[in-house]
């Protein structure tokens, strides 16, 4: 009853919108990081795919896509930065959005202008949360939309995910606003107010 009540009757979630100027000079940005690889790619070989499958299943957060779902974000131009353990293992990933993204928190497409981009789905696993991983995949993020021409990095992150939004703030994203989205009787709305 109770998920009932928040998935159709009455919810109110808010997050922070966070962006990031790519237009400015990121050389201070540290991007590798010697016990961990750390790669962008457009394109996910069979090697790659087996090593998300495995991390997936093994998650302690809600799944939040397949590997099904990792092509098409592929197909549709989306950037992908994961982390590799030692051993060769994906500890990580963050996902780089553009043109638009399904953002299920609002159950709607958001559009996004041309040379922006989007970032959400981060994901560390438990065992190496701590070691700023989710930075370094953000970086790395950040250097190839550069290279690729962005201008501007945005995000939608949960008000009480305090580690993301340290994250984010520890490598250069401002605090540009709030979204509000709510439900009530059926009905979604989403509120964005810029400060």
């Amino acid at each position: 009853m109770k998920w009932f009540i928040k998935n159709h009757i009455f919810a109110l979630d808010v997050m922070e919108l966070m962006s990031m100027d790519l237009s400015q000079d990121l050389s201070a940005l540290k991007i590798a990081r010697p016990e961990f690889d750390v790669k962008v790619v457009r394109v996910i070989d069979r090697i790659l795919e087996k090593k998300i499958e495995k991390t997936i299943d093994e998650m302690d957060l809600k799944k939040t896509f397949d590997l099904s779902e990792a092509k098409k974000r592929l197909a549709n131009g989306y950037y992908f930065s994961y982390a590799l353990s030692p051993e060769g293992e994906v500890v990580g990933w963050s996902w780089a959005a553009v043109n638009k993204v399904y953002f299920s928190e609002f159950n709607r497409n958001l559009k996004i202008n041309s040379k922006e981009a989007f970032t959400y789905n981060a994901f560390v696993r438990s065992d190496y949360r701590g070691k700023k991983i989710n930075r370094f995949l953000k970086n790395a993020l950040i250097s190839r939309l550069k290279k690729d021409g962005y201008s501007q990095f945005y995000g939608y992150i949960h008000t009480w995910n305090k580690s993301s939004i340290k994250s984010l703030e520890s490598i250069g994203f401002k605090h540009v606003g709030r979204v509000f989205h709510g439900k009530l009787l059926f009905l979604d709305f989403v509120k964005t107010k810029r400060h």
